[in-house]
Formats: C-alpha cells, structure tokens, sequence
C-alpha cells in the first residue's frame, strides 16, 4: 500500500513537472534566434563581414531545420514525442558549444544550424505534447504558456545576453548563458518524461501516412500557408530590430536589450490574453484579427523618424504578434486530431520557410535599399496571412459544435 501511495505521488510530481517542462523547452528553442539578432552586429565585426551577411546565419539554420522538420513530419508516427524532444535539446546544446568555439563564418554557418534543427524539433514536439497530454478545454491555457515561454526567452536572455556580451564578448554567450541553459532543459525534460519501454499506436503505419493525411485537409494546408507568411513577418523582426535601433538611431547595445526585453513583454501579455480570446471567439477569428491588427505596425516601425514612435509602433506589433502565435497553433495543432506530430511538424517545416524567405528578403532589402522596405515588406507578409487564413481555413472545434447543434 505504502509503495502505491509512493509511485501515487511521484507521478503526481512528474505530471505537475509536464508544463512548465515544456514551456522551458520553448524558451531554450526560441534563445539561439535572439542571441543572433542581439549580437548579429558583433558576430559581423568579429568575422568582418556585413550585417546582411551575417544574417545568412539564420537563413542556414532555417534551412537545416527546414529539412529537419519534414523528416520528423514522417518519424514522428514511429517515435515517441518526448524522446524526439529530448533529441532536440541535445542539438541546442551542441550548437552552442560549436558556435563558441566557431573560427570562422562558414564554420559557424555550419554548427549554429544545428540549433534550426533543434528548434524544428523542439517547437513542433511541445505543441504535439500538448494535444497528447491535455485535454481539449485545457489546451489553449497550455498553448499560451509555450507561447509565453518564447517571448520570456526574451525577457530573461536579452539583459543577460547584452551584459554577458559587453564584459566578456559574444562568444561567452554561448558558453556562459546558452549551453548551460540548454543542459539543464534537458534535465528536466528527462525528469518530466522518464524514459519507458512502449510502443506508439501507429507503429506500423507507413511513414507517408501522416503527410497524407495533412495535405488530404484544404483548411490545413491554408493554415500552413497563413503560418508561413506569418513566420517570415515576426521571425524577421527578430533578427533585424536590433540591429535596426543599434545602426538607425546610433543605440548602444545596453539600451536595445531593453527594447528587446519590452517588446518580449508586449508579446508574452499577447499570448496569454489569446488563451482567453480563443476560447471566447474562436481560434479563427482571433487569428485573422490579430494578423490584421499586427501588419499595419509592422509596415510602419522602421519608417518612422522618431525612435519613440518606432518603438510603439513595434511593441504594439509585438503585442498582436503574441496573440497571433497562440491561436494559430491551436487553430493548426486541431486541423488533424489523428497526426498531430505529423501536422505540427509539417507546420513546423512551413514555418521555417517562411522564417527562410523572411531573412532571405529582409537581409537583400538592407543590402539594396536600407531599413525602410524591410518593414513594408514584412507588414504585407503579415497581411497576406490574415487573408490566408481568413479565406481559407476552417476552425475545426466551431465546425463540430454547429454539426452537433440541433
């Protein structure tokens, strides 16, 4: 009796360990991405290249993890969830390691990749987890936090980032602040979900079923169109702001890490008010909402000649952003009950192309034109999702509550 009151209890510790084991997970996925857009001016001093060159490291990454996702999009009906995670994990771990020690730009090139296929692993695995491990009433709490987990990488990093930086050099960061961070995710992911002996349900279905069953749905597949367009709009913001305060309005880096950490808070309070908004109004009408509300400040904040204005018009970017991010993975993750790995992964493979395209053309419109198209293109990208979504995708919870109304 003792000994089942004992494992009682530590199963109960394990399960209260599930969320927040996740939403750190997001906070290690999204860290590479923010200290590359925080020190991207450094790291192109270092190696005494543009900044639009040195950007080229996010196009890389977004590459491999491009590559990275479609795999797991067909593995992730043969392996269990939580061990893909914790696969994850361990690449962020190596990449931050292999960028400390990285002696040139195509060696960084290289190894900071590994840190896309980390993040194509991670991201889609915690939103899958959260389908797999709540239940439907649930996951919109669980989905905001993951999402409150990115921006408070942003919260938490940007200050440490900028402080560990200006004393010891942007190689330090890696080893000082990222590697650690990511050792100790996986810790608690390996506590969270011990490893056990277990078969998944789909062990035997073919390796293409998952992809099928994504693309045999129209509204899934505009749901992967409407993210994409969506990624290469907020992705791109991220790596560029930073270096758009620093070079445009001459801001030392100290300064733009607190930008940095606010516009992370605007995003974080967005992600957790869509938590109430989706379950109020809809997983489609807040994303289409929040899309439109999100570009207009987009197109607008590197155009405007006061840095005061620029900044407001950038956090309330970031704000809508916040909101925007929730539910359109909640709107993805229940687009396809049956593969949700495969859906999210799929999804995760989509994003990175659009976090791709957005560097691609963000780093080509400063090379040629400077700031200011950066942000017109960006905000168009952003609205194009709206209409993607707006037009194309069906909110799959609302469509089976009207089929079962009388």
């Amino acid at each position: 009796m003792s000994d089942t009151l004992e494992a009682s209890s530590t199963n109960e510790k394990k399960n209260r360990l599930v969320l927040p084991s996740l939403v750190i997970s997001r906070f290690a996925a999204i860290t590479p991405s923010l200290i590359l857009g925080l020190l991207l001016v450094d790291i192109a001093a270092t190696f005494e290249c543009s900044v639009g060159v040195a950007g080229q490291l996010q196009t890389a990454s977004s590459i491999v993890g491009l590559v990275g996702a479609l795999i797991l999009a067909a593995i992730s009906i043969k392996y269990r969830s939580t061990s893909l995670l914790m696969i994850g994990l361990t690449l962020l771990a190596t990449a931050a390691l292999g960028s400390y020690l990285s002696p040139n730009l195509p060696v960084m090139l290289l190894l900071f990749s590994l840190s896309g296929l980390g993040n194509a692993i991670i991201t889609p695995m915690t939103s899958t987890l959260v389908g797999e491990r709540f239940p439907q009433g649930s996951r919109s709490h669980a989905m905001s936090w993951l999402v409150a987990g990115m921006s408070l990488a942003n919260v938490v990093g940007a200050p440490l980032i900028g402080t560990i930086s200006s004393l010891f050099g942007w190689r330090m960061v890696f080893l000082l602040y990222a590697f650690p961070l990511f050792l100790s995710t996986l810790l608690l992911a390996y506590t969270a979900f011990p490893y056990r002996k277990s078969h998944q349900t789909t062990t035997h279905a073919s390796y293409l079923e998952g992809f099928r069953g994504v693309f045999s749905s129209h509204s899934a597949i505009a749901c992967l169109f409407g993210f994409a367009f969506a990624t290469a709009s907020y992705q791109s913001i991220l790596l560029y702001s930073a270096s758009f305060y620093r070079q445009r309005f001459l801001m030392p880096i100290s300064i733009v890490s607190i930008v940095t950490l606010t516009g992370a808070l605007f995003f974080t309070v967005g992600g957790l008010a869509s938590g109430r908004l989706v379950n109020m109004y809809g997983r489609k009408t807040i994303t289409v909402i929040s899309a439109l509300a999100a570009g207009f400040p987009i197109i607008a904040f590197t155009n405007l000649p006061d840095p005061w204005i620029s900044m407001g018009a950038m956090f309330l970017g970031r704000f809508f952003t916040g909101v925007l991010v929730t539910s359109a993975n909640l709107l993805t993750l229940e687009q396809v009950p049956r593969f949700m790995g495969s859906m999210m992964s799929i999804s995760q493979a989509t994003s990175m192309l659009g976090s791709t395209l957005g560097a691609t053309i963000g780093g080509w419109a400063l090379i040629v034109t400077g700031y200011e198209l950066i942000g017109v293109t960006l905000g168009v990208m952003m609205l194009l999702a709206a209409i993607v979504f707006q037009i194309l995708s069906i909110d799959p919870i609302r469509a089976s509550n009207s089929v079962r109304a009388p």
